[in-house]
């Protein structure tokens, strides 16, 4: 069991770290040019595309969004995929399922599914706690792991409302997010950064910021659309009015077709950082938003013609490929030119993606032994103690395990819950009261 009000202390996640994807650990500063290795540079790097649909509160919507970019090709003839960061307040539980079957399939069609909170608080207005954000991100991650989608391919989060705390950060790297995609880029397209470790600028160790882009308005349409020069990257504040958050009186199809192809060939003649665009899958099939007032001037029948507009004109351009979040943040680590370019070389699926190591330092000190048996945590301390803290983390830092148990002089004996499955290497920590501290890497058998 998780002891709910222990906070995942920073000392613990730079032990930790030590043991995930060793790559991962490598530093890379915030930068509008791409990572100088390998031959990149701004001229030649794959210009990416990650699609991140947030909520995704429709079945139907779910998966056409899914198929429209599954079904498709990049123009080198590679397999497109996309990022869908899900709620999971409703069709995910009891009678009512479809959402979360949608999900299974998009997941199983290669698309990264990931967590954007169960029921879509806004953490900032709430001031919620860093617990509160964690319970309810877990809350998510949970569900999804019940409909068949793996923790570690829970890779990326965006915040509601693109509204975020101090404490999100914290709370999304306790849960082992690796990337967020909350923290928007203003700049013009060709200007945005490149995907950046947050130790820098939010000071959570192992978390990457894969920037939210803002979209920059095709010149032609400025004059009719308040005169601003770009708007947030989210379908709703291409469509809403200034009064709700968007821009002028709403884009209707054809601005929105601009916007996008604007910004890409903008991007692509520019440095190349990826662009990152975040509809709502559910918004295509909502008919009542155009009359309501949310999108005065675009329908719902329009929006996904807007949509499949932009994925086929993007898809006819060389060196531009859709991609996961994820997947950018493995080519940050390990960059290629487009030339080189193979997504499937970069997703989840890929041997090489996720490979922990064992280090000089997991070694167990002299006079002590540990072992996991049978279900059961064996632990022969080198000096005597009344009491330790147990706690186990997979290897992507996630808690899986924690408590507080009596020590018979030197000798402790713990049995694990079912729910942790056997065969895996995780990260055993151990700290008595009298001053031993133990952190190894070892197998659950």
């Amino acid at each position: 069991m998780i002891r709910r009000n222990r906070i995942f202390a920073k000392s613990i996640l730079a032990t930790l770290f030590l043991f995930t994807i060793t790559s991962f650990a490598q530093t890379i500063t915030r930068s509008t040019n791409p990572p100088a290795r390998n031959g990149v540079t701004r001229a030649n790097a794959p210009q990416f595309i990650v699609i991140g649909a947030d909520d995704n509160t429709n079945a139907h919507a779910f998966t056409w969004m899914d198929t429209t970019i599954a079904n498709g090709r990049n123009r080198d003839g590679s397999r497109r995929y996309m990022s869908f960061y899900v709620n999971t307040r409703s069709g995910w539980s009891g009678s009512n399922v479809t959402v979360r079957n949608a999900a299974r399939a998009a997941y199983d069609r290669g698309h990264e599914v990931s967590n954007h909170t169960h029921d879509h608080p806004n953490i900032r207005d709430r001031n919620m706690t860093e617990l509160q954000i964690f319970d309810n991100i877990m809350q998510a991650q949970n569900a999804m792991v019940a409909a068949g989608i793996p923790a570690a391919h829970q890779f990326g989060f965006r915040t509601p409302f693109l509204a975020h705390t101090p404490e999100t950060f914290t709370a999304m790297r306790r849960a082992g997010i690796l990337y967020d995609c909350s923290i928007t880029s203003t700049a013009l397209a060709g200007n945005h950064n490149y995907p950046y470790n947050s130790g820098q600028s939010h000071n959570v160790q192992g978390l990457w910021i894969v920037p939210a882009t803002n979209v920059t308005v095709h010149p032609n349409d400025r004059a009719a659309l308040g005169n601003r020069s770009t708007v947030a990257g989210l379908d709703w504040n291409l469509w809403s009015p200034t009064s709700g958050g968007g821009i002028g009186n709403g884009m209707d199809s054809a601005q929105t077709v601009r916007a996008l192809m604007f910004s890409l060939t903008e991007s692509l003649a520019g440095n190349r950082a990826p662009f990152t665009f975040g509809p709502h899958s559910q918004y295509y099939f909502d008919s009542t938003a155009a009359a309501t007032g949310w999108f005065p001037n675009i329908t719902a029948a329009q929006r996904r013609g807007a949509f499949r507009e932009f994925v086929r004109q993007a898809s006819l351009l060389e060196d531009v490929f859709f991609v996961s979040g994820d997947m950018v943040v493995r080519w940050m680590l390990n960059p290629v030119p487009a030339a080189q370019f193979r997504p499937d070389d970069y997703h989840r699926s890929s041997p090489t993606s996720i490979m922990p190591r064992e280090i000089h330092s997991s070694k167990t000190p002299n006079n002590a032994s540990v072992s996991i048996a049978n279900g059961n945590i064996n632990l022969h301390l080198p000096t005597a103690a009344s009491n330790a803290n147990i706690a186990l983390y997979d290897v992507r830092g996630r808690l899986l395990f924690e408590r507080n148990v009596a020590v018979n002089g030197n000798i402790a004996n713990v049995a694990l819950p079912q729910s942790i499955v056997r065969n895996q290497a995780v990260i055993l920590q151990v700290k008595t009261n009298s001053d031993f501290n133990l952190t190894k890497r070892i197998l659950v058998k």
